[in-house]
């Protein structure tokens, strides 16, 4: 066989052998699930949150005067401070500060002269605005009692870190607040919230 012919030979086998594995690989990428390319997750910092760790179900239970009733995690302690509820996590006999864990409930009449927004807007004014320890996350209007209400969520850098969660209503021009103090703003607070504001009402004699 002369030298051409063998070239012309080889150059047939090498043409049909790749002939044969484009064949190949084009059959199998048919078959093979096509692979998705993702965006990478974004990351969102929440510098008041943190991961929350699993914790047995809260139970609530009940606290009624001759004004108001709502409900409240099962085993915390109950005290007052001047006119204001007081319903600690910890307690306070035992271990007079708030430990890193430690919630508090704070419930009663503010003594003010100035209706709902007149109160918020200087409340926002005096304890947030004008403190560069104080930050405001969130307001918004809500409901409490059954009366419209407005909701302020602000962090603080003072005790070694807060966030204060404050409903704000007024009924019979007497103003309510209900505020619960944390170290974080993460889903165990956040729902011992709302859970007292959902069970909320004002007693129909006061």
């Amino acid at each position: 066989m002369k030298g051409s012919e063998r070239a012309g030979v080889i150059f047939i086998v090498v043409l049909a052998l790749a002939m044969a594995l484009g064949l190949y690989f084009f059959q199998k990428s048919r078959l093979e699930p096509a692979m998705e390319t993702l965006p990478a997750p974004l990351s969102v910092e929440a510098p008041v949150s943190e991961p929350s760790e699993e914790l047995e179900p809260i139970e609530f239970v009940s606290y009624k005067n001759q004004s108001i009733s709502f409900k409240h995690p099962s085993k915390w302690f109950e005290g007052q401070e001047e006119d204001f509820l007081v319903f600690t996590s910890w307690d306070p006999n035992t271990t007079p500060e708030r430990g890193e864990r430690g919630l508090r409930l704070v419930v009663g009449k503010v003594t003010t002269d100035l209706g709902l927004d007149e109160y918020v807007s200087e409340y926002l004014n005096q304890n947030i605005s004008s403190d560069p320890s104080y930050a405001l996350i969130a307001r918004h209007p809500a409901a409490l009692g059954g009366l419209p209400s407005v909701i302020i969520q602000a962090s603080t850098d003072l005790e070694g870190g807060s966030v204060i969660q404050s409903a704000f209503v007024l009924r019979n021009g007497e103003l309510w607040s209900v505020d619960l103090i944390s170290r974080v703003l993460n889903e165990d607070s956040q729902d011992i919230f709302d859970n007292v504001l959902y069970n909320f009402s004002f007693i129909n004699n006061n």
